[in-house]
Parts: structure tokens; C-alpha cells; sequence
């Protein structure tokens, strides 16, 4: 059986994604939300099933992968955890089938129910409907006990798609007994979800290093953060904006990030004529927290945000930010801390640029820094689940 010697409550946690050596940036929000709770109280044990870096969905794609690696498994990312956190990888889920999806979840269903009968939790926390809540609903009537938590960072859940593979997120989300949302927007999205036992609870900001926070009067660069294998993040809208702008006027731009789209956006760059400093993923928080402090504003491009952790980030620096009203920004960022813009219209952001740079002396960095904090730091995010927590388990 899994255990601490001096455990008050076991939660055991199913996050959708993790970081991992290639790429330390996904879920990153997730092992800092976590990490953050079991510092703040160490009476509770933590357990973090990481299952999706050693599922394969047996195919050509993913042969090729396999071998090109050898068949070792993807080492998760798992330093800088409190000591009441307790990392369990699954073994290889192989997914036979010619479909993909849910299938390999009731092909692997008997190992789920050993591994909450090793652990016995008190809350399973699900980071992410999808797969979480589907696993779930394969085992729960075999442990009735167990109170549910689920985080939505994402509206990936909705899609239409995942009603063909054999499940109903409406249905399954009724099961639950609490939903935290990351924000009213993506709360709003989900019109099925229950009132009564939903709510909105933001991405906690985890600061690394100084918080020394200087004025400054003009602002020159500008920083992007985000994975680039998603065209919804929209790095090739900024470049656009950029080549906009006169050469005299514009302002360097770095690029914390990489994937798939980097040599394509490279290109794009380079034919408009626009410099980028590329940083790639940085694995080292203090490397990239001093990136963000050295920049003088952020832009967030995007078609679609949920909730936007760079955001969030940025202004606890004392980052103004730039934004496209995709959603999540929109609850946090105003007049005071930034500027909000259409979304897919280069030359409203080519036009936020300048004008950002021109009224740069305006904005109160300290006052940012410190509104930000207030929201999203630990001190103000932590609580809220543990109250939640106390809630769900009345011996806690």
C-alpha cells in the first residue's frame, strides 16, 4: 500500500498533462497548483498517477517513434516536489485496437482499480475532464467512498468527437462532486455543468526569483510565451503585426517556446523581415522568470484562451500585457495592467504595439505586480481548495 507516515488525507491526482525532459513547459500550471497545496499543508499525502507519457496507441506514427527512442519510456519531470508528493508512473498501456481514443481505458481497467485499492484515496483529484473523468467511470462504482474533484483547464471535453468513443461528458460530469473551473469563460462554455456544485477557482502563479520591480518610461521589447504546436496561439498574427510597424518603431521581440510550427513561423519571420530572439523551451524557472522580468511587455495573439497562466505570469512581474479578447484574458486584464484587441486583426496589433509603447511611462509596474499577486499567488489560490478538501472530507 502507498503511504506517508503521518498522513491526514490521501488525494490522488490524474493530471491530463505533465512536464516532461523534451518539453517542460506542458502542464507545467498543473504541477505548480499541486506542489503548491502540499506545501502549503504537509498533513496531506499527495499521489500523481502519470499514465499518458507511457500510453501508445499502437500505429505506424507511433512505431516509428518508439523505435526512434528505443523503447524507453519518457521520463516525466518530477524535481522541486514537496516531500508529501509521491510520483506513480504507470507501465506501458498499449493500445491494440484499430480504434483510438477510450478504447485502451476499459482494456486497462483492472489495473486502475489495483492502483486506488494500493492507495486507498480519500479524494481523487481529476486535472482535466478528458481522459480523467472516462477512467473514472470505469472503476467508481467499485469504490463509492471516494469523493471527486475535477479542474477544467480546457474545453477539449466538449468536443464532438468524444461522444463517438463511448462516453457522454454531460453524464459523466453530473458524477462529480465538486468542478472547478479556471475561469468564468470556460465556466460559460460548459452549459451542462451543475451550479450547485461548480464554481471558478484561477491558475496559480508560482513567482521564481527577485521581486524587485523597477519603473521604466519606454518600452522596446516584447515577449511571446507559449508551445508552438498549436496554430491557435497565433505567433504568425504578432509576427504580421510586427512588419507593420517601422523599422524605427518596432520593438525586439522574444519567443519563450518551441514545437512543431517553430521552423514555420522561423520562415514566416524571416520573409516579413522580422527579427525574433528565440529561447526555445527553457526548463530552468529562474532562467525563464528573469526573460520575463528583462521584457517590457507580453502579447497574447491567441484565437482561444481558457485561462492564459504567461498572462497571469507577466503581470506578476509587472508585465503590462497586450491581448486579444480570446477569453480567459479578458477577467484580468484592463486599462490599469494592459490592452485588450480583436481577435485575428494585425493592424489593431500592430496599432496596441505602438501605442503601447507610447503610453508605456503610464502604467504602474508595482501596482501590477501587486494586484496579480493578490489573485494568483498560492496565498490566495491554495486556500480555496483546501477548503474544498475540508468540505468533501469532514475528518480532515
Amino acid at each position: 500500500m502507498y503511504s506517508f507516515k503521518y498522513s491526514e488525507l490521501k488525494i490522488l491526482h490524474i493530471p491530463a498533462w505533465w512536464p516532461v525532459q523534451s518539453n517542460p513547459m506542458e502542464g507545467i500550471f498543473i504541477k505548480d497548483l499541486i506542489n503548491e497545496i502540499a506545501v502549503y499543508d504537509k498533513s496531506i499525502d499527495h499521489f500523481i498517477w502519470l499514465y499518458h507519457h507511457n500510453y501508445l496507441h499502437f500505429n505506424g506514427r507511433n512505431l516509428y517513434f518508439l523505435l526512434k527512442r528505443r523503447f524507453r519510456k519518457i521520463k516525466p519531470l518530477a524535481t522541486d516536489l514537496s516531500e508529501n508528493i509521491k510520483i506513480i508512473e504507470s507501465p506501458w498501456i498499449l493500445s491494440l485496437s484499430p480504434k483510438s481514443g477510450f478504447h485502451w481505458i476499459k482494456q486497462h481497467r483492472m489495473y486502475f482499480k489495483r492502483l486506488f485499492e494500493s492507495i486507498q484515496p480519500d479524494i481523487l483529484h481529476i486535472h482535466a475532464a478528458y481522459p480523467g473523468l472516462a477512467i473514472w467511470e470505469e472503476i467508481r462504482k467499485s469504490f463509492p467512498g471516494i469523493k471527486v474533484i475535477l479542474t477544467e483547464h480546457s474545453s477539449q471535453a466538449m468536443d464532438a468527437k468524444l461522444k463517438t468513443w463511448g462516453y457522454q461528458m454531460s453524464i459523466l460530469m453530473r458524477n462529480m462532486d465538486r468542478i472547478i473551473f479556471v475561469s468564468n469563460y470556460l465556466k460559460n462554455k460548459y452549459t451542462y455543468a451543475d451550479d450547485r456544485i461548480s464554481g471558478v477557482i484561477p491558475n496559480v502563479v508560482t513567482i521564481h526569483g527577485p521581486r524587485n520591480i523597477q519603473a521604466k518610461s519606454f518600452g522596446n521589447s516584447l515577449l511571446f510565451i507559449g508551445i508552438l504546436n498549436r496554430k491557435v496561439k497565433r505567433l504568425d498574427l504578432l509576427i504580421d503585426s510586427m512588419s507593420r510597424i517601422p523599422g524605427e518603431h518596432r520593438p525586439s521581440l522574444h519567443v519563450i517556446g518551441d514545437g512543431t510550427y517553430r521552423n514555420e513561423y522561423a520562415y514566416l519571420a524571416k520573409k516579413l523581415n522580422v527579427h525574433i530572439e528565440w529561447h526555445g523551451t527553457i526548463s530552468n524557472q529562474n532562467e525563464k522568470w528573469q526573460i520575463i522580468r528583462n521584457a517590457d511587455f507580453l502579447v497574447v495573439p491567441s484565437d482561444e484562451e481558457t485561462f492564459c497562466v504567461a498572462a497571469a505570469e507577466a503581470l506578476s512581474a509587472g508585465i503590462p500585457v497586450i491581448s486579444t479578447r480570446c477569453g480567459g484574458p479578458e477577467e484580468f486584464i484592463n486599462d490599469s495592467n494592459g490592452i485588450l484587441i480583436p481577435k485575428d486583426d494585425s493592424s489593431a496589433m500592430a496599432e496596441a504595439i505602438v501605442k503601447m509603447q507610447a503610453a508605456y511611462h503610464r502604467f504602474n509596474r508595482q501596482m501590477i505586480s501587486k494586484n496579480a499577486i493578490a489573485r494568483f499567488s498560492s496565498m490566495s489560490i491554495v486556500p480555496q481548495y483546501l477548503k474544498l478538501y475540508r468540505e468533501l472530507c469532514t475528518h480532515f
